[in-house]
């Protein structure tokens, strides 16, 4: 049994039983194990025992081979445990035992919770045992993924259309859009649906495979991308599913090889094999499966015997012959069963040249032999791959399931030939056998066929990097770090962390800088971090074997740096072989995000400084870019926060930085690398936490512009550092000296690996220690002026007699009673792990500081190079260390200077604070798993467009499977709104929109654009009718539900067939009057204000009109438009079109309306319910992101239901007019309020990761009544960018809302028992205002009937009327039984859905309690 730590990944192996699965599955394992995952093999026990020896030695503690019995089962022999049990008519009983083993996994899985699920075809009932668990499951195709294609393909047809494929619907159809002959022939077509339709099992096999397909999150197939690229692309097409192939999986020969067995027949055959000549039998197979005729078997032995070629053939009984229960998987024959098919004389015949084994031989075995020359194959893929990897021309004679396919495969590849046969009833003859055999072992055609297949075998199967690639990148990342140690091991952090959640790390480095860093990989995690070492080119000026700034005085590293931007080649072949899932680099590889866009993989910038630093430098980096220099006073003036902070360069260091920023040998400076390592990543990583540095990453991601990550602090994983102490003797000194002292009484003195210290800085120091007459070990590298060595540590470490010349003279004498100076490298994290160490003296690195932090010893820092004072000013103002003093100007300081700071920490009263916040920052950021590992799993983790989405993820829960088509900016934005549980029925779609002229670049929403630039957009959007026609064509949707704009999609849905529904977004009661009046538009030819204020289309009641200023805006956009068609046409013809109206609303809130909608459109009318969020998946973080932590913390401090908060949607544009009367009102009103604010509407989109539209803050107090912020300071927070609004309203302190009355943001808001007022401001929201009045639900602004204009006091007036005064009240009760009754009530809103569902199965002929297949 495979015993699991807590960090080792598990995955659990489902294959059907039998053994061309079972093998291929236990390959998979294999390769998998190989990378030090374990595996649990689901199967049964006589499998078990057939599969055992297959498994390598050193891989048996990682595989678990489980045998689970089959149930009994009426029809299945006693002891039949796989297909080659069996003859081919009780498969069935099996399949029906199998299903049985359903509760034995779903135990298994439960008790072993593993990480990963992967399943074949049969076992179509492993998806929703994982979703119960939520356990991510692939379905494993055993087959290459052309037959995979055409498999699936058939299976949903099949599954759709409610019977079983027939011959025609299999033969001559061009399934793939390139020319391929992968395709089956009639007598095969026909063989093969003969066995398909339902069973025994009750699940016919095209349905095992069509829920297989649908049910996984990704699909393994058995291949690689240099084999069948065209294949496995057109596979990923027709599934929408990420395909992932895992390689040939070839076997690993010489284990297969190394000994021979003994059993009589296999000795007798090698003997046989002994005696020919190299390359000169013909080998034959038809493997564990095929049931060969007695017809079949004497046409082969005819054909071998009139080739007149040396054969070896593996004979197994004739398909008449009754089942025997034999060791290697069923049907070895005994003599008599031999003696009878061949023809008569046929073995006396060829007895000189031909060996008939009547059981078992090993065939890897047999392959390797040296007179093998080729192979009569029944073309089983992992056959064809053995012979292949020996170098084997292939003879192919397919018999049954996916063989034809392959066979058509392997000779459009040119490494066989078929044995032609009758197309109609596949018969064949022994001279096409004959034909065929010595066509490739002795004509010149057999040449050219073994030379692609020694091609194929050197460039694939025997290409071990090639097939590991595959393995490793089932996720992979890729870490590009500067050549400092300071920059290295906070990315081998982060690399072993990323390996703990089970990502594949290749680290991208030197072969020097490799072997020092092999030793701080945790084993556990050595399996998942490949250190790649590459050397680095020579250069003039760089030291032979310097391959890290600390073998090198700091005037040298420019040549480094120039070394190092040579590797980018290397790096791009990196790239292009392994296609990782992402690339992380450092600054110094500003020459990554080129690469990784040119093969469309996404790439971060990961800063090793703190977020305050970070946004320093990259505010200096942009002066300077800008500027063309940089001097000392911008450096020491440079604001770039806009809160208090000591966090600035000092005049002495701003002089040191600037002295190196400017242009050298690499032609590239420091500024500019920074610079375009910002502007050119995806996002932005920071080695920080919003607990520590919240302000400062909120910063950092105003001034980049890019979405910011923090990943934590990365404390070091104390327990493997310090599992054993070093056994050098200077280490073995060092911890003898400390345990002689007091608890916390010693000060560590160590200043890293780069800074280069004076003499008279190392004095200074000295001067320091003994004053302070404190205990100390100090770690004393080399001063500046001695040359590198090229030391284990890094570099700097010093000879004794090189101590004793820095120092002041006496100095050891001094202080021998207290001080221990080590001159060597020691163990950092021990040391500091050590009772005895009270404090530390650092150069404040920030790795150094963190592990001295979570240590709980608090800081004396003398900062000396880089961003060490950025991070010494950030951590006293954090409390938890104190700077040495010392001139602004030169940077001097005096041993009196760290005396007194060393005192203050150690003794003073003043440092037993600081020690109370060092504890406090251990215990609840640097202690804190939980809060560590939630950044690493968040780095791991619109108008119209939400609302499908939301109807997307209610039809996805019930089982059916989505295409959404959109675009692919959209998508992006779109993606984290998908629940991982319904993320493998809802496949996002991304088609790039063409450039039309109008259209800003990247705009792909309403929101990237002004008014006036949406007509364009649309004339984009129309251009998709053609990719959408595709999608159509080549995945036969059950349905198509369609937008507005979209009313060019019912002709496409006509012509082939298919029902297609219109989805209002708005109101039932706002879709009335657009039909209404879009139908007046288009019969009249024209649309006047009046016709639309005076719309009266309902025969009851109803206050749900436009008012004239309403009306009059939009009339003025209703008429022709850059793309040809008026959105009145749009409306007009999509109604037309559709054979269903999906409304978003519900008989209890709208049931008139509803009614109305039918009558008025005389089309079926579907309400859909009110589509509720799912409240628990948006809210689970709170400040998971910088810009929502200051909002929360503000919220958090307010009374409950005190806050108006305030939010115009992402499509409003208001004026600075409407914003200043809304900001009057909010003073005049006297109440907390929170408030979303966005651009107004004559400032130009910005695209943003939001969605568009956040302001500066200059912009906002630009917008603002003059002193508007001052005055309401106590009671306002105005959030300048994109908010998590269901976060928000779910907040206590929310009491109603001020909205723009957008359908999905009014229902959210009910959903969470808050009154609205409403300030409607475009579209159906002054109709949608209307109705939620007279529901009782809000209160409308009331505004100028003729111009829309409203002031202050009116907002002031209905703030105050829902929050303070007793009508306020009555409004409250009726939000409550709204969202009670309604919003609430979710027997209601699965009846809609449930509804809709049943209305897109109506065409199916499917039972009601089979598994969903529709798609839509």
């Amino acid at each position: 049994m495979v015993i699991m730590g807590k960090n080792q990944r598990h995955v659990v192996m489902v294959p059907w039983l039998a053994f061309g699965h079972m093998l291929p599955f236990l390959e998979l394992s294999k390769a998998l194990a190989a990378t030090g995952i374990n595996i649990s093999f689901f199967c049964t026990p006589r499998n078990i025992e057939k599969l055992r020896p297959k498994i390598p030695p050193h891989l048996t503690s990682r595989i678990d081979l489980l045998g689970f019995p089959l149930p009994p089962v009426a029809g299945l022999p006693d002891n039949a445990e796989a297909t080659a049990d069996l003859e081919q008519d009780a498969v069935q009983h099996l399949k029906k035992a199998y299903d049985m083993l359903q509760e034995p996994l779903e135990k298994l899985v439960k008790s072993t919770s593993p990480d990963w699920i992967i399943y074949d075809f049969a076992a179509y009932w492993v998806p929703p045992i994982a979703r119960k668990l939520s356990i991510p499951c692939s379905f494993f195709s055993i087959f290459n993924a052309g037959s995979t294609y055409i498999f699936s393909a058939l299976s949903e047809r099949s599954v759709r259309m409610g019977r079983p494929p027939t011959a025609e619907d299999l033969v001559d159809v061009d399934w793939f859009n390139f020319p391929s002959a992968v395709r089956y022939k009639l007598h095969e077509a026909d063989r093969l649906c003969s066995g398909l339709g339902r069973n025994a099992s009750g699940v016919s096999d095209e349905e095992r495979m069509d829920f297989a397909i649908k049910g996984c999150q990704s699909l393994l197939v058995k291949t690689c991308m240099e084999f069948e690229g065209e294949y496995i692309a057109g596979l990923e097409y027709l599934c929408q599913k990420p395909v992932i192939p895992v390689g040939l999986l070839p076997g690993t020969v010489e284990e297969e090889q190394a000994s021979r067995v003994s059993n009589p027949e296999s000795v007798a055959c090698f003997r046989w094999l002994d005696q020919r000549e190299p390359r000169s039998v013909v080998y034959v197979a038809f493997g564990t499966e095929a049931r060969l005729s007695k017809e079949e078997i004497q046409a082969i032995a005819a054909g071998l015997e009139l080739s007149n070629l040396p054969f070896c053939w593996i004979l197994r009984r004739p398909g008449h012959v009754s089942v025997s229960n034999a060791t290697a998987g069923g049907g070895d024959d005994k003599e008599d069963d031999v003696d009878d098919p061949p023809p008569p004389g046929f073995r006396d015949r060829t007895a000189h040249r031909g060996f008939i084994s009547m059981s078992w031989v090993p065939q890897v075995k047999v392959l390797s032999h040296r007179s093998i020359g080729a192979c009569l194959y029944h073309a089983g893929m992992s056959s064809a791959m053995e012979a292949l990897q020996f170098e084997l021309p292939l003879v192919l004679l397919p018999m049954m399931f996916d063989q034809g396919l392959v066979s058509r495969l392997l000779v459009e590849k040119k490494v066989a030939i078929e044995v032609e046969r009758d197309d109609k009833d596949g018969r064949f003859s022994g001279s096409e056998v004959a034909k065929a055999l010595r066509l490739v072992m002795v004509e010149d055609e057999g040449k050219l066929i073994l030379e692609k297949v020694r091609e194929m075998k050197s460039s694939m199967l025997d290409n071990k990097e090639l097939n590991d690639g595959y393995i490793n990148r089932l996720c992979h990342v890729v870490m590009v770090p500067w050549l400092a140690f300071g920059h290295m091991i906070p990315f081998l952090e982060l690399s072993n962390l990323l390996a703990a959640k089970g990502i594949n790390v290749t680290f991208f480095c030197t072969p020097k800088n490799i072997e020092k860093l092999r030793p701080k990989i945790p084993p556990h995690h050595a399996s998942r971090i490949h250190l790649l070492g590459i050397p680095l080119p020579p250069v003039a000026g760089l030291p032979e074997n310097a391959e890290a700034t600390a073998d090198l005085e700091q005037d040298v590293v420019h040549y480094l740096k120039k070394a190092y931007d040579m590797l980018q080649e290397p790096l791009e072949k990196l790239v292009r072989s392994t296609s990782p899932d992402w690339i992380i680099y450092d600054f110094a590889t500003y020459w990554v995000p080129p690469i990784a866009r040119k093969m469309s993989i996404p790439c971060s910038f990961y800063s090793i400084l703190s977020a305050g630093a970070t946004s320093i430098f990259s505010s200096l980096s942009e002066l300077s870019a800008r500027t063309g220099q940089l001097t000392p006073e911008d450096t020491v003036h440079v604001d770039c926060f806009n809160f208090p902070s000591t966090v600035r360069y000092k005049l002495h260091e701003a002089v040191s930085l600037c002295s190196g920023v400017g242009q050298n040998a690499s032609g590239v400076s420091d500024g500019e690398r920074m610079g375009w390592a910002i502007r050119g990543c995806q996002s932005l990583l920071v080695r920080s936490c919003m607990e520590f540095e919240g302000e400062y990453i909120i910063a950092l991601q105003e001034l980049t512009r890019k979405p910011v990550i923090p990943i934590g602090l990365l404390p070091t994983a104390v327990e493997e550092q310090q599992a054993s102490k070093a056994p050098n003797p200077e280490a073995a000194a060092c911890f003898r000296w400390l345990d002689q002292r007091d608890p916390r009484s010693v000060v560590f003195v160590a200043f890293g690996t780069e800074a280069r210290l004076s003499k008279e800085q190392i004095q200074a120091i000295a001067e320091g220690l003994e004053i302070s007459n404190l205990p100390f070990f100090w770690i004393l590298r080399r001063p500046g002026h001695v040359s590198a060595s090229s030391t284990t540590g890094g570099g700097g470490d010093c000879k004794e007699d090189e101590v004793d010349d820095p120092l002041p003279p006496g100095f050891a004498d001094r202080t021998a009673g207290r001080g221990f100076i080590s001159m060597s490298w020691v163990p950092q994290v021990k040391v500091l792990a050590h009772g005895s160490i009270g404090a530390c003296l650092y150069h404040a690195g920030m790795s150094s500081t963190m592990e001295a932090l979570q240590f709980g010893l608090p800081l004396v820092l003398l900062p000396m190079v880089f961003d060490q004072g950025l991070v010494a000013r950030l951590l006293v103002e954090k409390k938890v260390g104190v700077e040495v003093e010392r001139d602004d100007r030169d940077g001097r300081f005096t041993g009196l200077d760290v005396a007194k700071a060393l005192r203050l920490v150690m003794v003073e009263d003043e440092g037993k604070l600081i020690l109370e916040k060092v504890k406090e920052m251990k215990s609840s950021i640097l202690d804190n798993k939980e809060l560590i590992d939630g950044y690493i799993n968040r780095l791991l983790a619109f108008g119209h467009m939400i609302p499908f989405l939301e109807l997307s993820n209610a039809l996805a829960a019930k089982g059916i499977k989505v295409t959404f088509f959109c675009t692919p900016k959209n998508i992006e934005k779109l993606r984290p709104m998908i629940h991982p549980r319904l993320a493998s029925h809802i496949h996002l779609l991304g088609f790039p929109l063409t450039p039309v002229a109008g259209l800003p670049e990247n705009a792909e929403a309403t929101l990237d654009v002004d008014q006036d630039g949406v007509q364009y957009l649309k004339k984009s959007y129309d251009m998709l009718q053609v990719p959408l026609e595709k999608l159509v064509r080549s995945t036969s949707p059950d349905w198509i539900i369609y937008d507005f704009a979209t009313y060019w999609v019912p002709p496409i849905a006509r012509k082939m067939g298919i029902p297609c529904a219109f989805y209002s977004v708005i109101s039932a009661g706002a879709t009335s009057i657009y039909s209404s009046l879009l139908e007046r538009s288009v019969r009249t030819g024209k649309l006047t204000p009046e016709d639309v204020v005076h719309a009266d289309c309902f025969n009851f009641p109803s206050t749900v009109r436009y008012k004239l200023h309403e009306a009059v805006s939009l009339c003025s956009g209703a008429g022709q438009n850059a793309s040809g068609v008026s959105d009145g046409e749009r409306m007009e013809w999509a109604i037309c079109g559709c054979q269903s109206l999906l409304v978003r609303s519900c008989m209890e809130f709208e049931g008139e309306y509803i009614v109305a909608l039918q009558e008025l459109t005389r089309k079926p009318v579907i309400p859909i319910g009110l589509l509720p969020t799912a409240v628990e998946e948006q809210q689970a973080p709170k400040a998971s992101n910088p810009e929502s932590f200051a909002c929360f913390r503000w919220l958090d401090q307010r009374d409950p239901r005190s806050v108006v908060f305030v939010a115009f949607g992402t499509e409003a544009r208001l004026s600075k007019e409407q914003i200043q009367a809304i900001a009057e009102g909010l003073e005049i009103s006297n109440l907390p309020f929170f408030w979303i604010l966005r651009r107004p509407g004559h400032v130009s989109a910005s695209s943003t990761a939001g969605g568009g539209g956040d302001c500066k803050e200059d912009e906002v107090d630009d917008l603002l009544p003059p002193g508007f912020r001052d005055r309401i300071a106590g009671r306002g927070f105005i959030s300048m960018s994109w908010m998590p609004q269901v976060k928000v309203l779910a907040h206590g302190s929310i009491g109603a809302c001020l909205y723009h009355s957008g359908l999905g943001s009014t229902k959210e808001a009910l959903q969470f028992g808050l009154p609205l007022v409403l300030l409607p401001m475009l579209f159906d929201q002054g109709l949608l205002a209307r109705l939620l009045v007279e529901k009782k639900v809000g209160i409308e602004v009331e505004r100028d009937d003729r111009d829309g204009r409203f002031t202050g006091l009116d907002v002031a007036k209905a703030v105050r009327l829902v929050m303070v005064e007793d009508e306020g009240k009555l409004i409250l009760e009726k939000v409550r039984e709204m969202t009670s009754s309604i919003l609430d009530n979710k027997e209601l809103s699965d009846g809609y859905i449930n509804r809709l569902v049943k209305h897109v199965r109506s065409r199916e002929k499917e039972e009601e309690e089979r598994p969903a297949a529709g798609t839509i």
